[in-house]
């Protein structure tokens, strides 16, 4: 099984729809981490900030605005391949703007970090991040499919699908290669635009 964390890729519409449209919004230059495409972020004083990763999210934390689609300079020119050293990718406490999949109707293909069974469709998960490529600009998120919760208290995705065959036929469908054993289809559970009743346990969310 192939463990190629690549970060989350729309992967189709819960209502159907055959194209996935994005909204352009600022990145301050007080980001401390670098951002790839791929990369699941957050609305932070109407700035874009990526995720908190490698354990459960407090309840507290913001809920994910979406995933990254492309990313531009400040003069709003596309970071590309054309970069000296680097993909496109946006370095840390760099300003510039990002276009993002904000809708929580898209559903994303993410690789787990180790095998999902069926038992596990309705779960909840949080993310994790290996190293990103740089050069190749691809981002290091999967999900942390060893962890799955019947609970969405500070876990902001749900796990969609684990068969192979719906995996990877609408992988094909979208024209993506490589699909592994170990690639999931999630949503986001915790939407700024869809916000859980009830983020923190015994209190009611807007």
């Amino acid at each position: 099984m192939a463990y190629r964390p690549r970060g989350f890729v729309p992967l189709r519409h819960l209502h159907g729809n055959v194209s996935f449209q994005t909204r352009r919004y600022f990145v301050s230059g007080s980001h401390a981490t670098r951002l790839f495409p791929g990369d699941p972020v957050k609305l932070v004083d109407g700035s874009i900030r990526r995720v908190v990763t490698s354990a459960v999210g407090s309840a507290l934390e913001p809920p994910v605005l979406g995933v990254i689609r492309t990313l531009y300079n400040s003069t709003g020119r596309p970071l590309t391949f054309n970069q000296p050293t680097a993909g496109p990718s946006l370095d840390a406490s760099t300003a510039g703007y990002a276009d993002i999949y904000d809708d929580p109707d898209i559903t994303f293909l993410v690789n787990a970090t180790t095998s999902v069974s069926a038992n596990q469709i309705g779960e909840f998960v949080h993310t994790t991040a290996a190293t990103a490529n740089t050069a190749a600009g691809i981002s290091g998120f999967r999900i942390e499919s060893a962890n799955t919760t019947a609970s969405a208290v500070g876990h902001r995705w749900q796990i969609l699908g684990v068969s192979p065959e719906h995996r990877i036929g609408l992988a094909t469908e979208q024209g993506f290669e490589g699909v592994s054993a170990t690639d999931v289809e999630v949503k986001i559970a915790d939407h700024l635009f869809r916000r859980q009743r009830s983020r923190i346990a015994g209190s009611v969310g807007p």
